[in-house]
């Protein structure tokens, strides 16, 4: 073959690799841009249907648990989430360990924060060690007087919400009666777990898995780098030619 047939032989080549390969830019270039802005565009905190979280990710909702009620609420604990009465708690929790009822509201403890709600489960503040608040809480409990007692790594704990103040105590002579769970409602559980499952994969993380090619598994993660050894090449072929002409 010469030089000429070899030539037009590599832009044959060129161009059908361009062809090839635009759609993939295209498709690049659009998720990249969302990716770009997508807190102004909103998808970080906008998710899949809980369908299609199951069928392309294999993702379900656990189980719902544990489950407290507390003076007629129902703190219930599900994944990283907490609900009150059926409705999410704003927030990343561990966990629960119990809650009480207190003069202002709900005070739910997990291993290591206490959150302190209204009546009707608003968050009012969350205590965290940086508040003094011991770690490793196992159990919150009330004596009939209302005063509030932790448990935490083998230690008694008075607790003084309206001061927030945590004080190492011993046995009261008054029982502490331990926040205990209690079994959930099933049609509550249904609720919570379809809200959660709405909230595990958000369009950020598609439009992410769409971009890098793992949406489609390591199939679609070969497919990239493929693509990328395309690009390569229609680079060098560009620059080839170009120093082709550049040299008549």
């Amino acid at each position: 073959m010469n030089a000429a047939a070899r030539t037009r032989l590599l832009h044959a080549i060129h161009r059908r690799m361009g062809v090839c390969s635009a759609l993939f830019v295209i498709l690049l270039a659009v998720t990249g841009a969302l990716l770009q802005h997508s807190s102004t565009l909103g998808v970080d905190n906008d998710f899949v249907s809980p369908g299609f979280a199951k069928v392309w990710y294999g993702i379900v909702a656990p189980e719902a648990g544990p489950n407290y009620a507390i003076n007629g609420n129902l703190i219930t604990s599900i994944g990283d989430a907490l609900y009150c009465n059926g409705e999410r708690l704003p927030g990343r929790f561990t966990e629960p360990r119990g809650g009480v009822a207190f003069a202002h509201g709900l005070a739910i403890a997990t291993a290591s924060t206490i959150l302190l709600l209204t009546p009707e489960g608003e968050i009012i503040e969350t205590l965290t060690v940086a508040s003094g608040l011991p770690e490793n809480i196992e159990r919150i409990g009330t004596t009939p007087d209302g005063s509030i007692y932790l448990q935490a790594s083998n230690a008694i704990v008075e607790v003084d919400l309206d001061a927030a103040s945590f004080v190492t105590a011993e046995q009261p002579e008054a029982p502490i009666s331990w926040s205990s769970a209690s079994p959930i409602d099933g049609v509550l559980e249904s609720i919570i777990k379809e809200d959660y499952a709405g909230t595990l994969i958000s369009w950020e993380r598609l439009i992410l898995d769409i971009h890098t090619g793992r949406l489609l598994g390591t199939f679609g993660v070969v497919l990239v780098d493929l693509m990328a050894a395309l690009f390569l090449l229609l680079a060098l072929t560009g620059v080839w030619s170009w120093s082709r002409r550049r040299g008549r």
